[in-house]
């Protein structure tokens, strides 16, 4: 893999964790913001450590005391199996939309422990599992918006099964979160708190300035966000990208890639991959596909070049490819039927500091920054970037923040 050669970005930042309990049976950590922050402006935020919201034993404790019976536990379990440390999944009936993740366990518990007698409103909620905990939780009213309505439908016929009691809080609104207070111009300064996990990457910077006014058209005085995004941090590359711009959250990311048609259309290696800071505000929703090489039916078998794409990139460019492609010629020869490609994402992502500068800048008060796994579970670690050979379910992915406006 290629990437530029730059010094390595150390996090500054470092959780500090103190035990307390929870109703007596749960063990929870104060796990205390990373961020810098006024101390007019600071509060304490005590979640959860390692949640098992899946384990009835453990759920039970965060849901309202009239949900604590049987028919209402089996069914709130039910709802946490289906997204309890599950596999991201892609959004239904589309590609356009990204993927659907796992829920946040403490992140989730955190909220549920907030939800009591709240109007709540989730954004891109995909199926509303994260919505449907929440109405057990205690919510007054629960919203749940999705742009894609396939996922819409999937809610729509979850909340069916649901008793009576839940169901009867809970509804949809599908469509583009822009578009919601057109629709509902009665929720404005009427949410007490808002969901919208793995979003905000997606927009641009103009569109990420109309979000959170949004957000803040939304909330009521006081009110409280929880967000998730894509971070540096699943990729060890980025550690060497970050440090030449540790504020950079644009990046575009150059990668050669091999497929192997006998073994599936998903890439089977990585020749070249370049990651560098990306200065100009772009749509990270697309990218551009550079096929330079075809080996099919289509081509007689035979390896055919496509010197026409392979112009397209710029000369620095063609030359670094040029060089890792040799090195790698003679495997990839042997391949019957494939492709070789240059994949070029325009890909926003976050670390630790400039998440919170993001909120900072637009004038949330920050309650708590923390790094999640692909798993769903907070990290702990001090350094975020991991180096060992974690299981990849452990391996750290998102970043998240709790922020609110001011009273």
């Amino acid at each position: 893999m290629t990437i530029s050669n730059k010094s390595r970005y150390r996090n500054p930042f470092k959780s500090i964790l103190t035990s307390i309990a929870l109703a007596g049976a749960i063990e929870n950590q104060t796990i205390q913001s990373p961020c810098a922050m006024e101390p007019e402006e600071k509060k304490t935020i005590t979640l959860p450590s390692h949640t098992d919201l899946s384990n009835p034993k453990i759920l039970v404790n965060y849901l309202a005391e009239d949900y604590r019976d049987k028919i209402h536990l089996n069914k709130a379990v039910e709802i946490a199996n289906s997204t309890y440390e599950a596999k991201t999944r892609p959004v239904a009936n589309t590609s356009n939309h990204g993927l659907c993740f796992p829920m946040n366990p403490e992140i989730l518990a955190y909220a549920m422990l907030q939800a009591k007698d709240k109007i709540i409103l989730e954004i891109a909620g995909a199926g509303g599992e994260n919505a449907i905990l929440l109405a057990f939780a205690g919510a007054k009213q629960v919203y749940m918006n999705d742009i894609e309505p396939a996922e819409i439908n999937l809610f729509e016929k979850t909340k069916k099964s649901l008793p009576s009691d839940i169901s009867k809080k809970l509804e949809s609104i599908s469509g583009s979160c822009f578009d919601i207070l057109s629709n509902k111009p009665e929720l404005s300064k009427n949410i007490d708190i808002i969901v919208c996990r793995n979003l905000i990457h997606f927009f641009s910077d103009k569109e990420q300035t109309n979000f959170f006014q949004l957000i803040k058209k939304f909330l009521k005085p006081g009110g409280m966000a929880i967000f998730t995004s894509n971070s540096v941090y699943h990729d060890p590359n980025f550690e060497q990208a970050c440090a030449n711009d540790p504020q950079a959250t644009h990046f575009e990311i150059i990668q050669g890639l091999v497929t192997d048609y006998s073994q599936g259309r998903l890439p089977c290696s990585i020749f070249y991959k370049e990651i560098r800071p990306h200065y100009e505000d772009v749509d990270c929703r697309g990218f551009t596909d550079y096929r330079l090489y075809q080996r099919d039916s289509s081509t007689n078998n035979k390896w055919q070049v496509n010197l026409d794409e392979f112009k397209k990139l710029d000369l620095e460019l063609q030359e670094s490819i040029k060089i890792a492609f040799n090195k790698e010629k003679s495997t990839i020869s042997k391949i019957q039927s494939g492709s070789v490609r240059i994949l070029v994402n325009q890909y926003r992502v976050y670390g630790v500091e400039n998440f919170t500068q993001l909120f900072k800048n637009n004038d949330f008060i920050i309650d708590d920054v923390h790094v999640l796994a692909y798993n769903g579970h907070v990290v702990t670690a001090d350094n975020h970037f991991i180096k060992d050979n974690l299981p990849l379910e452990k391996t750290p992915q998102l970043v998240g923040a709790i922020v609110r406006i001011p009273e």
